[in-house]
Order: structure tokens, then C-alpha cells, then sequence
């Protein structure tokens, strides 16, 4: 369950996805689609004082409703009466009234602040008596609160600064760090963020990376050792840990603010026609210090600027008593955006020499913002800087239009209608366009500004989605016997495919692949695609696939039928103190957001990139030095060169030597650099002889769709019985179950192979061999000393590629396994007799091993239609109406969830909408079986009691 600032839940419903549920103001869809298929996390959050009823259909409700398989809520305004009536609240909460944390006194960390101030009133009563109504109120909010993103949060922090004495300057740091850390190997002139480590943080007037509190505590691990522990060379990526560390728990308020006001007005027209509309305003802004929980050292602090606006019309028209008409009318607004505090937007990556290529596409404050800088193992509660989702702004606009008849005849109740939705969802999510910089291994890695690896991204990142929901249902209620009464119905369900306004979609289709080395002729864009008026992109688009649609996929589904059967049957002989209830229905989630969030950041309209070369040793700061070669993180980026250049990608294969079997294996890109972003050249090509030519490839992160996705349907069915133990106690045990069928999930799109597995295409040994051959025959044309470079020879004559290289190319004996041919290694291990360490035994690179080379393994994502679910519960409720003063309502649910994923995978990881695009939400077994993945759902609850 999901909870926002508003304290709106988004839960899950008897086994489906949190996702999976509705929001209903006074009829009229208010659901907030930004978060994959929809949610009500981020949405409205009317005042109770307001509302005269809130429903939660949890099951089986019938075919007038639709769009998801999970609950659905109803809000209902209450509406003025002759009378008028009024009423004046206020609400307060105060660290006052509150001991301290235990924790926290431990830590010595003061009684955190904890204030909420809400008031507000509500008025309501005749305008013309017995004719027009009104009913108004309005709230306003104000909290305070201080809090940790988790109970255990702690960051992580070098207990070296704690000993800093004076300035920060770099003799001040090395002697510190040495003092601790005796093997601490940087020199003076070797510590490289200096102007970070002097930098204040706005929100906490401490620096931004500060010195640890005197009462931390000391852990007994210190930070690792990287790279070859006999050397201590940078640029290398050589890094001595042994830092010892500390970790703390800071608390910072976040601020919340809402002020909204409900305004309803109802008019009797005449004796058979009734108005009635409803306008609903919130503002509700926020400020909040940890918008990623790993920034607990020095947090970032984010302004939220949410607001909603919704307009709900009815108007009923009884033409006779067996006749009647409802017409709906909607509007509902929602935004949600997001931008770093003001203080913080004079931080910037460019006052610290962190070159940037995508300020080339936008200078903006989203790109020009310090970066997000992030460690990992020991150090992995270490970050500091904007997150990825700092400037995230999301709008969503819904005109919605719906008409209802019911028809009375004898003893059945005949209801019929349909509704239109015209959607609108505007994003622009620059995400990592300031820059990322992540995994450092250890403090001494960061203090000599050296990364492991490096991410930005540059293009266009503002996007308009269209797209448009037709449903149409037909009920009917039958009183069979005045003792047993049955409801049919059908609803068809139409949900459009999103449209980008100028055609900025991207997808990938891997049936259009013809050379699995160059998958380049498998992007497609639809053929609605418009100029950006960047010259890369521009020249990316026009190398594209263009498909003969708007949204890029086979066809639209319109095969969406729901049938829906209920009854209720009460037997004579229990004189109506027992009803048995049950039925089955048949309910389609909406998939339309799910589409967007997926490819929201493609190729060609967006390259992200990730340089992870040298081995931690990328140099975070400065532009390219003329004289030495080296530069920063980014500095082999051109933003002139167009999008589409960086592919086809090539496997370079260069060998051990010295006599020795074996070498390795490295994916470049179709760029002619050569050099490294360290100033090395690039080694030598023995194919051609000269330098290898192009970047060690950042292989393309790519979110793709299906072009056969459907939409998912749940089943539910149901089977209960109610009892009326005495005149005021009722007794209700139930069955209920729920099956998943076509739900989304995203699977690994290029996904490596075991090369020991026997069923490995020959194709993939293919291209290791290919490599191999092109260096060997090289170096053979030029007479160079084939016996030391190549000691195993050239390919031999077979009848497969897996055999033409064993034991040359690839193959080599692995003593750790004991293995004789581990087709996975590109130079044999070997043991030392004496001492038993484990020298060689390369693995071959997973990406080389992927089905299509250039794209990305863990990020190059696909999302199918091809989960599933299943749901099995037992459902007990016990209820005392109030009599006599006393009440009760108590319930017990016995269930099993099971699934293959338990959540929208759009394009995020942790969050549940598009922030951080990771592979977070993919199956996390095999994907080419991902029925493999089957488990316990992420929020099964075998036993849940309520009272």
C-alpha cells in the first residue's frame, strides 16, 4: 500500500496491483493515470467534513463500472437541503504533545518537529427553497513534520572529517584520512573535489558532504579495496580502502501545504428534472528533504507544486416512473511537478568543471544542477546532489461524457448507457540530462574524483500524449422469485493507443531485426514524426523505421468484451436471516499510461548515456586538456553527431600475448575516437593495425513495447454467505478469488546467453569467432608473431561456430567450477600449486553474449502482455449494529497472491512511476521463461485482521 502527502492510499484489492484501482467524484473519473495504469497516490483528497458517502467496491460490481480489475472508490459530495447548516473544525498536532524517539535520544538527535494545523467549514442550505441548493466548504492545511524516508535509514559517512580541524584544504583532508587509515594512498595534489567538500548545503548550513556527529556510530567495516590491491595507480582505477566509517540518522521537516474549497450546487428544474454540479480546487505544494532515500548525508531538497481541479455536471430526467435518464459531464485536472528549491539552483555542475554535452540541448535549471553523485557496497547510503527526478513535471487533463437509462418493467430493472474520455498527458522528465555520477567503491575513489561510472542523457524530453477510452455496458436485474434475484450484464471496453502530438514515440521491434550485429533497422517511429530542430536528433529520426501508424504498434485491441453475473438467494426456511451471495465477472485494466511510461525516453528522440570506461577511474571533473588528452566524464560526447552514428557496434577481440591463451573481448561504437576519456590511446587494432577506432560502447538503454500487447483482464468470482445471528448482528464468511490474465510485465529485451547451455544459438559463438578471426588474419597479413599473440592457432574447420572456436576463441578449462570447457571464459583460469590463487578465467562480457549487439542488458527492456495472477482467499466479517450503544466491525481475511510480477513495470524502479529508469520492474528470472518467475505476490498477506 502506497501512501502520498495527502495520506491517499493506493492499495491492493483483493490480489490485483495497486495500480489496478479507480477514484470516483461524484461519479465522474478522477483517477490519476501518471502513475502507470492508474493510482490515487499524488490525487485529490476531498475533506471528510465534505463527503456524505465513500465507497469501496472491492468485487464484482456491475457493468455500468469499469477501466481497471481492482476496487473502486466513489466520493460523494453532500448537497444543501432547505435548511441551512453549517459547521467550524480544527485540527492540531504538536512535537509538544509527544516524547521523543528512543532512537533518536540515543543518537542524540532532538525531539523531531511533528506539526499539523488543519481547519476549515462547510455551509450549506437553500438558494430558492425546494428548488435550488447549495453546499460549500473549504480546508486549509499546514504540516511540518520531520522524518527519516525509513525506520532503519542511517547514511554513511568517513569518520575522517569528523577529525578536519580548520578549512578544508587538500593537506587538511590527506592528513585526516592518514591519520585513520594509514594506507590511504592519495596525495595532496591528487584530492580532486575540493570545491565539493567546501560547499554548504542551503537546507542544513552544513557542508554539503559534512563532518559525522561526535555521537556516530563506528562501524567495523571499513570502506573496500578496489582494483589490483599491489598497485596504487589512479588512473588505473587502483583504489586502497580501508576508510573506517560511521553512520548517523538525520531528520529534516518536510512541509506540506493545501488549501481547497467544494462548491455544490443542485437545482430541481422541474418536478421530473434534477441539476446538479460539483467544482472541486486543491493546491497542495510541498517541500521535501529526501526525495531519495540514499540522500540521508545531505539532502537535496525538492518543491513539490501539485494542484487539481475537477467539475462534475449531472442532470437526471425522470421521463416516467419506468423511465429514467442520467448525463454526466467531467473535467478533471491534475499536475504534479516537482523542481529543486530555490537555494539549490545555484549549485550547479559547472561552477565545480564538471563538463556537461547536454546543456548543447537545454540550459535550463534541470540540466545545469549539480548532479547526483551515489556510492555503493559498504558505502552504498553515501549520495549527495539532485536526484534523477528533480525537475519531473507530469499534467494530466480528462474530459469525460456519459449517459445512463434505466428501465423498469415488471421484475426486471433493465440499465443501459456508454462514456467517452478524451485524455490528455503532458510529461517532461529530463531525468539524468545534470549528470549521475555512481558506484563508488570507496572514499579514496571519490576524493580523487574518479567514478565508476558516469550517466547523462540529451535530446527531447518534453512530450504530448493523446488518446481517447470508449466504454458501452448493457445490466439487467431479475427478481426471479421474491427469493432469489439474478444480475446479467456485458461491457465492452475501447482503450485507445496514446498518441504523441508530434509523433515523439520510439519503440523497438525485434521481428524487423535482419542482422542481429545491427539492430539499427528494427527502431521504428510512427508516422505522425515531426522535426525537433536538433540537428542530432533530427538526423537520428530520418535514419529511423517509420511505420504507417500514430502509435506504432499492430492494431488497436478491440476485443474487450466483460460478462458480469450476480445473485443473491435467501431460503425460506432461514426466514430471511441468511442470503447466499456469489457471481463472476470478467474486468479490463487500462494499459494506456503503462505505454507512456515505458517510452517516455527512447531512441532516436533521446540518447542516454553511460561511460563506464576507464574502469573506475572516469575523471568527474574538467573538460579535455589539448596537451595531456585527459578529460572529464563526458568529454568524448559530441552533441553535434547524430544519434543514429553511434551504432552499428562492433566486437573487438584483443589477445593476451606473451605466448598466453585467450584475450578479451570489447563492444565499441561506430565513433572514430581513439582514444580513451583518460588521454590512453586506444590499443591496437590487430585487424587493421592501427588504433581501435570508437568509444568502449555505451550500449543503447531502451524501454520497447510489444507491437501485440493487449490489454489485461482480471477475473473475479465470488461465493458467500451472510447471517443474521440476532436483530442487530450480522455474520458474512465469503470465498473470493481473482485470476490475472495478460497483465504487464517488462522482460529483458536483449538478455545474455549461458554460452555451457547447449540450446545457445550458433550465431552468438559466431560473432566472438568473427572477432577472433579478424584480429588473428590481421596480424598474420602484417608477419607479425602469431605464435606469441595467438598461441592456440587460427579456427579450426567445423561443422558449428561453438566448435570452430573452443579452446581458441573462446572455451578455456575453469579450475573454480572444474569445468574443462567453460564456453564463458575468454582465457583459461589456472591455479597456483603453491599458494592456490586463482589467476585468468576472463568472462566473456554479458552484452557480447546478448541476442543483438548495442543494446543494453539489464536496461533495454520490453513490455509484454504476458503476465498472470491468481488470487485465492477466505473472507470473514463480523458486525454489530449500533443498538444499546454499542457497535462493532471486525473482519479476518485468510489469502494466498501469487504472480509472476506484482506491479506496473512502465519504466521505473522502486517508485512506482517514471523516475528512475532501471530495470527495477522487470522479471527477475528468466525472460525468455518468464513463467519461471511465479511466486508469492509483493503484497500477499496470508492473515489480515481489522477491528
Amino acid at each position: 500500500m502506497a501512501v502520498n502527502s495527502n495520506g491517499n492510499i493506493s492499495p491492493s484489492v483483493n490480489g490485483t496491483r495497486t495500480t489496478s484501482t479507480s477514484l470516483f467524484f461524484n461519479g465522474i473519473d478522477a483517477t490519476n493515470i501518471t502513475s502507470n495504469e492508474g493510482s490515487l497516490t499524488d490525487n485529490i483528497a476531498p475533506a471528510p467534513e465534505t463527503l456524505s458517502e465513500v465507497k469501496l467496491q472491492t468485487s464484482l460490481y456491475d457493468a455500468s463500472t469499469g477501466r481497471s480489475g481492482g476496487g473502486n472508490f466513489q466520493l460523494i459530495t453532500r448537497s444543501g437541503t432547505n435548511n441551512f447548516n453549517g459547521s467550524v473544525y480544527y485540527f492540531v498536532q504538536n512535537e509538544k504533545f509527544n516524547a521523543n524517539d528512543f532512537f533518536f535520544n540515543r543518537d542524540g538527535i532532538e525531539r523531531p518537529r511533528a506539526r499539523r494545523n488543519e481547519g476549515g467549514f462547510t455551509i450549506g442550505g437553500p438558494v430558492v427553497k425546494d428548488r435550488f441548493f447549495f453546499f460549500g466548504g473549504y480546508q486549509r492545511t499546514q504540516a511540518n513534520t520531520a522524518f527519516v524516508p525509513t525506520a532503519s535509514s542511517r547514511t554513511v559517512l568517513p569518520a575522517a572529517l569528523g577529525l578536519i580541524q580548520g578549512p578544508r584544504t587538500a593537506a587538511n583532508v590527506v592528513a585526516a584520512f592518514r591519520q585513520l587509515n594509514p594506507n590511504f594512498q592519495l596525495t595532496e595534489a591528487q584530492i580532486s573535489p575540493l570545491t565539493l567538500l567546501n560547499t554548504m548545503n542551503p537546507a542544513t548550513g552544513d557542508f554539503i558532504i559534512p563532518s559525522p556527529r561526535a555521537n556516530a556510530i563506528r562501524l567495523s567495516r571499513p570502506d573496500r579495496t578496489v582494483g589490483d590491491a599491489t598497485r596504487r595507480d589512479i588512473t588505473r582505477g587502483d583504489f586502497l580502502g580501508g576508510n573506517p566509517l560511521v553512520e548517523q540518522r538525520n531528520v529534516f521537516p518536510a512541509e506540506f501545504e493545501q488549501d481547497q474549497f467544494t462548491l455544490k450546487l443542485d437545482g430541481q428544474l422541474t418536478t421530473n428534472n434534477r441539476l446538479s454540479g460539483t467544482f472541486f480546487f486543491a493546491d497542495f505544494p510541498g517541500l521535501d528533504p529526501f526525495p531519495d532515500p540514499s540522500s540521508l548525508a545531505s539532502p537535496f531538497v525538492l518543491r513539490r507544486a501539485d494542484r487539481n481541479r475537477t467539475l462534475a455536471i449531472a442532470d437526471t430526467h425522470i421521463f416516467s416512473p419506468r423511465l429514467i435518464n442520467e448525463v454526466r459531464f467531467g473535467y478533471f485536472s491534475l499536475n504534479n511537478s516537482r523542481r529543486l528549491d530555490d537555494p539549490f539552483l545555484e549549485i550547479t555542475s559547472e561552477q565545480f568543471g564538471i563538463d556537461n554535452p547536454a546543456l548543447f540541448f537545454d540550459d535550463s535549471p534541470g540540466t545545469r544542477r549539480l548532479g547526483h553523485f551515489i556510492g555503493r557496497n559498504e558505502i552504498a547510503n553515501f549520495s549527495f546532489g539532485g536526484p534523477n527526478d528533480s525537475f519531473n513535471q507530469r499534467a494530466q487533463r480528462t474530459f469525460s461524457f456519459s449517459d445512463n437509462v434505466t428501465f423498469v418493467t415488471g421484475r426486471q430493472t433493465l440499465r443501459f448507457g456508454g462514456d467517452f474520455k478524451r485524455q490528455a498527458y503532458d510529461t517532461n522528465l529530463p531525468e539524468e540530462q545534470a549528470t549521475e555520477f555512481e558506484k563508488f567503491e570507496n572514499f579514496t575513489q571519490f576524493l580523487a574524483g574518479r567514478a565508476t561510472e558516469a550517466d547523462t542523457q540529451f535530446g527531447v524530453t518534453q512530450k504530448e500524449f493523446r488518446f481517447n477510452d470508449v466504454g458501452a455496458y448493457i445490466a439487467s436485474d431479475f427478481k426471479l422469485t421474491s427469493r432469489l434475484t439474478m444480475n446479467l450484464g456485458l461491457r465492452y471496453e475501447f482503450f485507445g493507443l496514446p498518441e504523441e502530438k508530434n509523433g515523439r514515440i520510439g519503440n523497438f521491434d525485434p521481428a524487423l531485426v535482419t542482422d542481429t550485429e545491427n539492430p539499427s533497422n528494427a527502431f521504428i517511429i510512427p508516422n505522425n514524426v515531426r522535426p525537433t530542430g536538433l540537428a542530432a536528433v533530427d538526423e537520428a529520426i530520418a535514419a529511423t523505421t517509420v511505420v504507417d501508424n500514430k502509435h506504432t504498434l499492430n492494431g488497436q485491441d478491440f476485443n474487450n468484451f466483460a460478462p458480469r453475473f450476480g445473485f443473491a438467494y435467501s431460503p425460506a426456511r432461514f426466514k430471511d436471516k441468511l442470503v447466499l451471495r456469489g457471481g463472476y465477472g470478467i474486468f479490463f485494466d487500462r494499459p494506456s499510461t503503462a505505454f507512456i511510461n515505458t517510452i517516455f525516453s527512447n531512441y532516436p528522440f533521446l540518447r542516454e548515456v553511460e561511460v563506464t570506461a576507464p574502469a573506475r577511474a572516469i575523471n568527474l571533473l574538467g573538460p579535455r586538456d589539448p596537451v595531456t588528452g585527459v578529460g572529464g566524464a563526458f568529454s568524448q560526447q559530441n552533441p553535434n553527431l547524430g544519434l543514429n552514428r553511434y551504432l552499428p557496434n562492433r566486437l573487438v577481440f584483443t589477445p593476451t600475448g606473451g605466448g598466453a591463451a585467450g584475450g578479451s573481448y570489447v563492444i565499441r561504437d561506430a565513433t572514430t575516437v581513439v582514444r580513451d576519456a583518460n588521454g590512453a590511446a586506444n590499443p591496437r587494432d590487430l585487424a587493421t593495425g592501427a588504433p581501435v577506432t570508437g568509444n568502449v560502447a555505451e550500449t543503447f538503454e531502451f524501454r520497447a513495447i510489444d507491437r501485440d500487447l493487449r490489454t489485461p483482464y482480471i477475473q473475479q468470482y465470488n461465493l458467500g454467505v451472510q447471517y443474521e445471528l440476532t436483530r442487530d448482528t450480522l455474520l458474512e464468511v465469503r470465498y473470493v478469488g481473482t485470476k490475472g490474465t495478460k497483465l504487464l510485465q517488462a522482460i529483458a529485451l536483449n538478455q545474455g546467453y549461458n554460452l555451457n547451455d547447449p540450446n545457445t544459438p550458433d550465431y552468438i559463438f559466431r560473432r566472438f569467432n568473427a572477432a577472433y578471426n579478424a584480429a588473428y588474419q590481421g596480424a598474420l597479413s602484417r608477419g607479425e608473431n602469431v605464435a606469441q599473440l595467438f598461441p592456440n592457432g587460427p579456427l579450426r574447420n567445423a561443422s558449428t561456430e561453438r566448435e570452430r572456436g573452443r579452446g581458441i576463441a573462446f572455451g578455456f578449462a575453469n579450475v573454480v567450477t572444474g569445468n574443462p570447457v567453460d564456453f564463458n571464459l575468454s582465457t583459461p583460469s589456472t591455479r597456483n600449486a603453491t599458494t592456490g590463487a586463482v589467476s585468468g578465467g576472463t568472462l566473456l562480457g554479458f552484452e557480447a553474449r546478448g541476442p543483438l549487439l548495442g543494446l543494453n542488458i539489464p536496461e533495454a527492456l520490453l513490455l509484454q502482455s504476458t503476465g498472470f495472477s491468481s488470487y485465492n482467499s477466505l473472507q470473514v466479517n463480523f458486525q454489530r449494529r449500533l443498538s444499546r450503544g454499542f457497535q462493532f466491525n471486525t473482519s479476518y481475511t485468510f489469502s494466498k497472491s501469487i504472480d509472476t510480477s506484482s506491479t506496473d513495470p512502465g519504466s521505473t524502479a522502486g517508485g512506482g512511476r517514471p523516475d528512475v529508469p532501471n530495470a527495477g520492474f522487470t522479471v527477475q528470472n528468466d525472460s525468455r521463461n518468464t513463467s519461471a518467475n511465479k511466486g508469492l505476490s509483493d503484497f500477499d498477506r496470508t492473515h489480515r485482521f481489522s477491528a
